[in-house]
This record gives C-alpha cells, structure tokens and sequence, in this order.
C-alpha cells in the first residue's frame, strides 16, 4: 500500500469546534433572557407578527416560505414566544454538551444548533441583523461541513477537513478584509485616511465601557498608530492566510488575536470578536498546540511540505517586511499630523477588478488543495472498496465547498462600487443567490463605524410623567449611556439587544424605528418582560401616564475632570417622539397596523411545559447568567480531564 500523509488538523479540527459550541452556549443563553421582553406576546416586536399562519399551507410549505421551527408551535401546543424559549434553551443544552464533551462535537449537534439559531433569527429581523448574528450563521454552515458524522470521527483525520478549514479562512479574510476596505472608498471618511478615526471612534462606538473613556484620552499620536495596526491586520495581514507557509498563517493568527482582544477589551460587541478569535484557529494547525500533537504531525505530514523552519521563518518574515514597508511608504504628514496618502477613487477602480477576480484565485487554491486531498484518498489502500466510501464524502464536501465559495463571491462583491460592467457570472449567479439567502448560507461583511469629523454620539432618552406639566423622569438602560455619573460594565459575551438597536435608533427618526413606539406602548402599560430589559432601578411603582423621548447628544467629560463623579457631558438636541399616553388612538393603531397588538397567537395548551420554560430565568445580571453556565462548563472540562 503506498504512503498516505493527512494535513495535521485533526485536534485543531476539534478544538475549533468545541469553541464554536462556547459561542453558540454564549448565544443562546443571552438570547433566552431577552426573549419575553423582545419577542414575548407582550414584548417590543412579539415574534408571533413575523409569521403569517395559514391553513392552506402545509408545514413544509411553512419552512420553505419563512425557515424557522417556531412554525411548530401549534403541534407543541405552545405560542410563538414559548416555543422560541424552547428552541434558545434546546440550542443552549446542546451547546453546553458541545463544550464539555468532544464526543457532542459531531455533524447532528452541528445542524440542529444552526437550525435552532436560524429559527430564532428569522423572527427577529429588528433586534437579529448585526454582523455577529450572520457571522454565527455561516460559520455554522461551515461546521456541519467540517464535523464527523459520529463521535467515532473525533480520534480520525478526514481528508474533508483541510479544505473546509481553508473555506472557514476564506470567511475570515472576508470579514476582514471587507470591514475595513471600504472604509478607504469613496463612501468612506477621511478620518481613516488621516489615521484619525479613532480621535472619536471609543466615544461613538455601539455600546463602550468605562476603558473606553481611558482610551479615548490617550495621546493622538498613540491613537492614530493604533489606526495603522488595525489597517494593516485588517487589509494587508489577511492576504498571508493563503501563503503555502505555515509560519505566515502563525504570524497572522497573533496578529488578528491581539487587535480582538484590543477591541473585545474597550467596547462590548457581544460575541464578535470571541468568533472571529475561534474563526482565527483556522489558521493554525496541530504542530501549534502541544509536543505530543507536534510529534503526530511530523509522523503524518508529507515531507514536501513546507516545514517551520529558519528557511520559512526567514521568508515570512521578509514578506511581512516588505508589507510593513509598502504600508510605511503610504505615509505622509499631513496638517492633521501622520496620515495615509492616496485617493478613495483609486481604492474604488483597485475595487472593481479585485473583487471579481479574487474569488477565482481562492477557488483555484480550493481546488488545488481538493486535488491534493483526491489523490491521497486514492493511495490510501489498495482496495477499491476501502476507496469508494471515502471518495464519495469527499467529493461531497469539494462540491458543497465550492457551491459556498459561489454564493460567497456574491455576497463579497458587495464591497464592490458600482460600475457600467459586472462580470458575467456575478449576473448569473445573483438570481440564484437571492433565492438561497433566506438560509443565510452566506452573509456581505462591510458594516463598520461611519465616522466623519462631524459625528457626535446621539442617545436616546425616554421620560415619563403622570402629568402633562411635570416632572419628568427617565428610563435609564442597563449598558447603554442614560445617566452621565454612570461608568458602563464590560459585558461580553452578552449582547443586550435592546441597548444595542437604541444607538442605530438615534441616528434616523422613530417614523424609520417603528419600535420604539412599541416600546413607548410597554413602558406605559409597564409590562415587566420589557422592564426587565432595562435599568431596575425604576423610577415608577406604579407604570406613567405619559412617555416621551428626546434626543441627547453625549461626549466624554475632559482628561481635566478625570478624578470627578462624571463620565459625561450631555446636551438636549430635541424631540424623538412626541407624548404618547396608553389610550392614545393614533398610537394604537399604528400598533395594530404593524401587528404588534391585537394579532391572533396559537393558544397555549401545555401549561406544565410553559411553567418549565422560565425557570432558569433569574434575577441575576445576563452577563453573570453566561459567564456562571461557562464556568460551570470549565469545571465539568477539568474535573473530566483528570
């Protein structure tokens, strides 16, 4: 029989998949607590106003039109809300074994937590759309494909496991690179060419914490270098994913950790950056972990592969050299002190060839690498039999590896400005992306943070009144800016939806943010699912008369002020929404024109199962909630270790 040689990933294979089942714990544990108060019948936007039951259609039919298992609660005998606590806590179980356990990290745990998470995601459209949620969905994709079929795979190589981890770097390099290149388009700011967007990006961003008020009063010129890393990790460091050099995967892996946990550290972003540090794992393979695993991969690898030598080390590090002097010779002083020299018009023309193209070369190094992985399959044994099984599944994944890469071109060209030509098969293959995007196989990556040197941080604050005349008083937020002698709590992994959609609401009107009035309408019938998304510290006992909103421009209080009470400073800018009082007509039937009061729920019929459902909800803070089910996890992985 002639000698076979497997990429050593087997433990990095496994070791990814039991991070991703961290993440997904984190997830759905942090959705389960803001479910009643989000999407419960009584909540901001009731999840029963996504679905549209009707007779006509059968189950299936259901699915297909909206893919989500909360179309099962009639047969559960259950309402839209319950049946979405069933699914986070049946998602979180399954997560909680994923973690603990190895043998839980198999193809079946890995559909069904995807299925659970795209269920609850298709029925939050307002409080589901951020980068995170659609990052989690693909990379979920990505590990069915990536994990064996029974625990029995786990102590196996498989020869599909190289070229689904080369398609999880080429969603790393995505993110990545589509996050921070469009920044430098002609849509982009200045700021960023001025390395100037982090003078007011800690001050604006989603939700800080109280270290984002230390880095904002850092030194610019300190600032405006940190602006220069993230550039070049973000644009420049992922084209080393795909070099044939191990070395230079290591060198961008800790390159990428170190600017996640730079960021995970001074704003909460719920479990982005631990995702994209799991996603990082990718990079690596098992000589990186420990002797024993390095002494396997040496029995196991090919001798024609490149090997972590001074001869590698020493060209990988020329090569990080000449991009670090590439970078440097885009320097210039400006009148705003070091800045990036160039034109958005030239990043848009290097854009629209670019993008085309750069899906063919990964395509072209996917098949390459499948070709390698074919021609191993077929010296594996003599046996033509011994052959089949393994070919078959193999080709399996080269074919659903490439599919993906299709749809991925797709979305990728997103980033892509707008042209008199598209590539022909850009054209053909959008018609069949938009009849697959509702699976959310794969997702565009180009949000960031939209800075100009006007931006100030706009914050929403409602008010309530039992008179028309006075005196107001507000409902201040969990993690969200409210009350200025108020730091703000490092929270990850927890994303407090809720906080989260606020920022996005203050930048438009309520007429775009139809619930906000939904939330108006619950805090004024003082719905205590909704309450409980807030502060406790409620100024009411009894729920107001009367709500209104104004809009607050914040900023951080000077260097100067460092020893005071104060964090910030705040000044009133106007009117979100007018006065609304319970009974208010107009507010009702806005309401009812958008389902949120007055639609039709299935009835509930398995009571004890209902009681069951909100036991596991307590009082404690969320991010305590997810970090005691993580420990508890920790302990069960070190006490089985032993």
């Amino acid at each position: 029989m002639a000698a076979t040689f497997l990429p050593p990933v087997r433990y990095t294979r496994n070791l990814f998949l039991r991070c991703v089942s961290a993440v997904y714990l984190f997830t759905f544990l942090s959705i389960y607590v803001q479910i009643p108060g989000l999407n419960g019948s009584n909540g901001i936007c009731p999840a029963r106003s996504q679905l549209e039951p009707s007779r006509s259609r059968t189950l299936l039919e259901q699915i297909n039109a909206k893919p989500t298992l909360v179309w099962l609660a009639p047969h559960l005998g259950l309402d839209a809300e319950h049946t979405l606590e069933l699914i986070a806590l049946l998602g979180a179980f399954l997560a909680f074994l994923g973690t603990v356990s190895q043998k839980a990290c198999i193809l079946p745990t890995f559909f069904l937590l995807w299925s659970f998470f795209l269920s609850i995601f298709q029925v939050n459209p307002v409080f589901m759309n951020h980068q995170a949620d659609k990052l989690l969905l693909e990379t979920g994709v990505l590990c069915i494909l990536l994990a064996p079929l029974t625990p029995g795979g786990i102590k196996k190589s498989a020869f599909k496991d190289a070229i689904v981890l080369f398609m999880i770097k080429w969603l790393l390099f995505r993110l990545m690179f589509s996050t921070c290149i469009v920044k430098f388009t002609t849509k982009g700011s200045k700021l960023w060419w001025q390395l100037a967007g982090l003078d007011v990006y800690y001050e604006v961003q989603w939700l800080p914490n109280y270290l984002s008020w230390h880095m904002h009063h850092l030194p610019r010129l300190f600032l405006h270098l940190c602006t220069l890393y993230t550039h070049f990790t973000e644009v420049v460091v992922p084209f080393f994913f795909f070099l044939p050099v191990h070395f230079a995967s290591v060198v961008a892996f800790y390159c990428q950790i170190f600017l996640q946990l730079c960021i995970l550290f001074t704003g909460n972003y719920g479990i982005l950056n631990l995702l994209i540090c799991v996603l990082c794992i990718s990079l690596l393979d098992d000589r990186n972990f420990n002797a024993e695993q390095k002494s396997k991969a040496a029995e196991t690898t090919d001798s024609s592969e490149p090997k972590y030598s001074i001869r590698s080390m020493i060209g990988v590090t020329i090569a990080y050299f000449l991009a670090a002097v590439w970078a440097y010779r885009s320097l210039t002083f400006g009148p705003t002190g070091l800045e990036l020299q160039g034109d958005p018009k030239d990043v848009d023309e290097f854009l629209r060839w670019f993008v085309p193209l750069f899906p063919g070369i990964i395509l072209a190094l996917l098949c390459y690498e499948s070709g390698k992985m074919v021609s191993i399959t077929l010296l594996r044994s003599d046996s033509c039999k011994e052959k089949l099984l393994p070919i078959a599944v193999l080709v399996v994944h080269i074919i659903a590896c490439i599919i993906l890469l299709a749809f991925s071109a797709v979305s990728f060209s997103v980033i892509r400005p707008p042209s008199a030509t598209e590539p022909q098969m850009m054209v053909a293959l959008r018609p069949i992306y938009a009849q697959v995007h509702k699976w959310h196989l794969t997702s565009p990556y180009s949000m960031y943070l939209q800075i100009d040197d006007k931006i100030v941080r706009k914050e929403i604050v409602i008010e309530g009144s039992n008179s028309l005349k006075g005196p107001w008083a507000e409902f201040n937020f969990r993690y969200k800016p409210g009350n200025v002698n108020r730091s703000l709590p490092i929270i990850v992994p927890h994303q407090p939806r809720l906080d989260w959609q606020m920022w996005h609401a203050a930048l438009s009107t309520y007429q775009h943010n139809p619930w906000t009035l939904s939330l108006a309408y619950r805090l004024l019938q003082g719905q205590p699912d909704v309450l409980q998304l807030l502060d406790p510290s409620n100024p009411f006992v009894l729920p107001p008369k009367y709500v209104r909103a104004a809009v607050y421009v914040y900023k951080y209080t000077p260097w100067s002020e460092r020893y005071g009470s104060a964090w910030w400073t705040r000044q009133r800018k106007g009117d979100y929404f007018p006065i609304y009082a319970v009974d208010h007509p107009p507010l009702l039937d806005f309401l009812k024109q958008h389902k949120i009061v007055g639609a039709k729920d299935w009835p509930v019929r398995t009571r004890w199962l209902v009681s069951l459902l909100g036991t596991l909800r307590t009082q404690l803070d969320p991010s305590v909630f997810l970090w005691s089910f993580f420990v508890a996890a920790f302990a069960l992985i070190v006490t089985g270790t032993r």
